[in-house]
């Protein structure tokens, strides 16, 4: 929605589900879709992501429902706000959503109910979701993604074990999933003795009927589209090569689509078929059949398999996730075969239910079993430290660069074949540039203010150094921006144990677990978190207090200006690490969340002020404020219930000439000082 088109912040919001709700237990919410709305007496065209608050165990709400919520809260989603930072508006208009809406599941009517082919499927859908919660006990959520597409019942930490380890894709239903469905549904046509065109149409068919039904993602409608060119070919006896298919269905999913490019499954669905195409072959003439038994050659073909799609989505890995799972090849060797079983024997249990719910239970052992040990190998892999490599994100250049050299050593290309290999080997030159070459190397002192949402986190780039300043809430926002960046992460300094400062403190430390932390020295009399704690056991902590310096480059140091050594702090926010970074001349404050008792007691000059509290009327005094003598101001703020930042404190700084820079209007504020103390500000949104 163009930003001129305008819409009350909040008002009476009625629409039909357009996508089956979902609930999330963890957060203790539904997320749908809704078309066709209006709010209060005005209809909008376009669709709206809604997020109703409150207990709904059941999931009540029903694609074809007309609902009504009362009091829905409206915004426009979010943008990216933070250099490598995800763009939600972006995700929703690829999607066809362009509003955000939020309210109570109690304050939600449903107010009516179209039948349509869709809303029957979703129905037949929630009835075998039925059948799998009975008869899988343990593994019902496993089952529920494997075969329904349906991933809200399965935990974070399950998914990150599976993310971690490589295998998450076997959860996610994808073309090897189609194929695996095509044959068990050709298999039973030809059971029934059906000729084969008609074979084909129904399989065709069948296909499209369970894309529809579990969600008709970028993957599936991909590997249906292939399947059923494929179909086509055999039926008609018109030559049909992978690379024609592949072609003709990514032509057909971005003419319906064309924002579908920029979808994370779609671009991983295509990178994997495609580097299946362009290099295993190649991988797999490497191995030699002759001096080898036929399991061994078979696995290692397997592996060749893995190591193909492991390579042509390497990028796409690191430009994504920031992170590529090392093990992934020995790992999917093992769980891929017994994981497809389970499909097969998944399928077959709910075939079954119906009719023998003693028979569906029996087979639905085997799953059980299966998954029961997946799951215990993925959660010992993801918990090795090596078990992942953070990657930064890849400059533009080695992309193109790493892709054409696999359209080098496919068989599409001609060369022969000790050529081809050749090729092969620039590979790891290619990561290796991409992931740690330096790209640029900076001489003087920046300052990036994150936007965080409501919380603090800046990063101190000092000659190449950096150093974390607080990291924001409970999130990955800070840790992406330093590994995608490929920081050269030395320390974190924490102000206080507070979760919009600390929060992110556990992700940074797992990733970057080298890194000195810098704590005020009444850390120990504070409130601190068990889970932060326990990131800290291990972690090299430094101690700090009024006087301390901390060298961070070469003429650059970190003075601190609070707290005093034994002091004991009423509050966490009154022990808050106050610090000045200092080069040369020019000095930036950070002053955490000192309150107003305390930072009367900051008599230290600064350049830049990092405003406490988010702007909170009960700090940045005036007394303050006539010490310091900021030219310019920084506020970390977002939508909040506190009226941050206040009147009062703009007013206040206004007086004291500071300039206002605040991340909730500009997202990430970033401050270049030269050597020569001349200071630049830019900010990520215009």
């Amino acid at each position: 929605r163009p930003k001129s088109v305008s819409f009350p912040d909040s008002g009476v919001l009625t629409g039909t589900v357009s996508r089956e709700a979902s609930y999330q237990p963890e957060k203790n919410r539904t997320t749908l879709v809704l078309s066709d709305y209006q709010i209060d007496d005005q209809a909008y065209k376009g669709k709206i992501y809604v997020y109703l608050y409150g207990y709904n165990q059941d999931n009540i709400f029903r694609y074809g429902q007309t609902i009504s919520v009362t009091d829905a809260d409206l915004w426009l989603p979010e943008g990216q706000t933070n250099p490598y930072g995800f763009d939600f508006r972006q995700y929703l208009r690829m999607k066809g959503i362009d509003l955000c809406a939020s309210g109570a599941v109690s304050d939600t009517d449903i107010i009516g109910e179209d039948v349509s082919l869709q809303s029957v499927l979703f129905g037949i859908r929630r009835t075998i979701g039925g059948w799998i919660d009975d008869i899988y006990p343990e593994q019902a959520d496993i089952m529920r993604a494997l075969l329904l597409g349906d991933k809200a019942s399965l935990s974070d930490e399950t998914y990150d074990d599976f993310k971690d380890s490589g295998i998450a894709h076997l959860i996610s239903l994808s073309g090897l999933h189609v194929s695996l469905i095509a044959l068990l549904i050709e298999t039973l046509l030809m059971l029934c003795m059906l000729p084969k065109r008609a074979r084909y149409v129904l399989t065709c068919l069948l296909l499209a009927v369970y894309a529809m039904m579990t969600g008709a993602s970028a993957s599936i409608i991909r590997a249906v589209l292939m399947y059923a060119f494929f179909c086509m070919s055999r039926m008609y006896g018109y030559p049909s090569d992978f690379l024609t298919r592949i072609a003709a269905a990514f032509l057909i999913q971005t003419a319906v689509n064309p924002l579908i490019i920029r979808d994370t499954g779609f671009q991983l669905s295509y990178a994997s078929v495609l580097s299946l195409a362009l290099i295993s072959d190649l991988l797999s003439r490497c191995i030699n059949r002759r001096r080898m038994k036929k399991v061994f050659a078979r696995a290692l073909e397997s592996a060749a398999s893995g190591a193909a799609i492991q390579m042509g989505t390497l990028p796409l890995l690191s430009n994504l996730f920031y992170s590529v799972p090392v093990l992934s090849i020995p790992v999917n060797m093992i769980a891929i075969p017994f994981g497809l079983l389970t499909i097969y024997a998944g399928a077959l249990s709910m075939i079954l239910y119906p009719i023998w719910k003693g028979g569906a239970r029996l087979i639905a052992l085997l799953p059980e079993t299966i998954w029961s040990a997946i799951r215990a190998m993925a959660h010992f892999v993801a918990g090795l430290p090596f078990a992942m490599i953070s990657s930064r994100k890849w400059p533009l250049f080695f992309v193109i660069a790493y892709f054409i050299c696999l359209f080098l050593v496919s068989p599409y290309h001609e060369p022969v074949r000790r050529i081809r290999i050749r090729y092969l080997v620039l590979l790891p030159v290619i990561v290796l540039l991409g992931m740690y070459m330096p790209l640029h190397i900076n001489h003087g002192l920046q300052v990036m203010f994150l936007e965080a949402g409501y919380a603090d986190s800046a990063v101190v780039d000092a000659k190449g150094s950096a150093y974390v300043i607080d990291c924001g809430k409970d999130n990955d926002i800070c840790a992406d921006y330093l590994t995608a960046s490929g920081a050269n992460v030395q320390g974190i300094f924490l102000s206080h144990p507070d979760i919009d400062h600390a929060g992110g403190a556990v992700e940074i430390l797992e990733r970057y677990e080298d890194a000195f932390v810098y704590l005020p020295e009444c850390w120990e009399r504070m409130d601190v978190r068990d889970e932060l704690q326990e990131a800290l056991q291990n972690a090299n902590i430094v101690y700090l207090s009024r006087g301390d310096e901390v060298d961070l480059a070469d003429g650059i140091f970190a003075e601190v200006l609070w707290p005093e050594e034994g002091f004991t702090p009423k509050s966490d926010n009154d022990g808050s690490l106050v610090l000045n970074i200092c080069y040369n001349e020019t000095s930036v404050m950070f002053t955490g969340d000192i309150t107003d008792k305390y930072d009367k007691m900051l008599l230290s000059d600064c350049d830049i002020l990092k405003v406490a509290h988010h702007g909170s009327k009960y700090a940045t005094t005036k007394e303050f404020l006539s010490a310091a003598t900021p030219e310019i101001a920084v506020i970390s703020v977002d939508g909040n219930g506190y009226g941050h930042p206040t009147p009062d404190v703009l007013s206040r700084l206004s007086e004291a000439g500071a300039a206002v820079y605040r991340t909730d209007e500009s997202g990430a504020i970033t401050i270049d000082v030269d050597r020569m103390g001349n200071v630049q500000i830019s900010t990520f949104l215009p």
